[in-house]
């Protein structure tokens, strides 16, 4: 299962077109690009799921992908369509309420993730108690992490001062800092286009599987993550 060369040059062109006129006239494209990459999706799918059973087997690549559709009613940006296709991937598709992970498709811009992004309070505050717990433990997983390709912590979601009821001097104080827990990898074009990417992806978001353990883990007993929502709940 591959991405085809077609669908990374119908979002290119839909970026210079983005306009409703041109993409009728392209309609086609779009539904064989938004085919080839439910396609793939649905792949990454059955293979995350055999190592991280959180991912329902039956779980369908549509729930996980965005809609190129933009909801431009209160943006300066009028242009009606995104220039990407994107999918994460949770145990409840895209909208998860938990750590997740991402594909992001576009050309020169293709990326994959992992992670919690924006966690509402109640989550935030559970995983910043489990990081203030374990703080060691969770240094020394992100190091490992990174060490096998993914990026440090996305340090544009934090917050500038320590926040309630944490020390400044805490030693896990820039993690707790955090508003978001993602991780990411850049993707080159000729890297989404290779006969092994579907491989390379999986093989990496297996690696960043602890991770995303750690962060399920400060989340067991929340009302909408409980434990046996873990691995019973499919």
């Amino acid at each position: 299962m591959m991405i085809y060369k077609e669908t990374l040059t119908f979002l290119k062109n839909l970026k210079t077109h983005n306009d409703r006129v041109w993409f009728q006239d392209n309609k086609d494209k779009y539904n064989n690009a938004q085919k080839n990459v439910e396609s793939f999706v649905q792949k990454v799918i059955s293979e995350i799921h055999e190592f991280d059973k959180d991912i329902p087997p039956h779980l369908e690549a549509k729930k996980c992908m965005f809609r190129i559709y933009r909801d431009a009613r209160f943006s300066l940006d009028k242009t009606p369509y995104k220039s990407w296709f994107g999918a994460a991937i949770g145990r409840e598709g895209r909208k998860t309420p938990g750590p997740i992970y991402y594909y992001h498709l576009e050309p020169n811009k293709s990326f994959i993730g992992l992670g919690y992004w924006r966690p509402d309070k109640d989550h935030l505050k559970m995983i910043r108690e489990e990081i203030d717990y374990n703080v060691e433990t969770f240094k020394g997983i992100l190091h490992s992490t990174i060490e096998k390709g993914w990026s440090d912590l996305d340090n544009s979601d934090k917050l500038k001062k320590a926040p309630k009821p944490y020390d400044a001097e805490h030693p896990g104080i820039e993690y707790l800092k955090n508003k978001s827990f993602i991780l990411t990898i850049d993707l080159s074009d000729e890297k989404v286009l290779s006969e092994n990417f579907l491989d390379f992806i999986v093989q990496k978001f297996k690696e960043g599987q602890e991770f995303t353990d750690f962060l399920k883990d400060a989340l067991v007993g929340a009302a909408d993550f409980t434990e046996g929502d873990l691995g019973n709940i499919f």
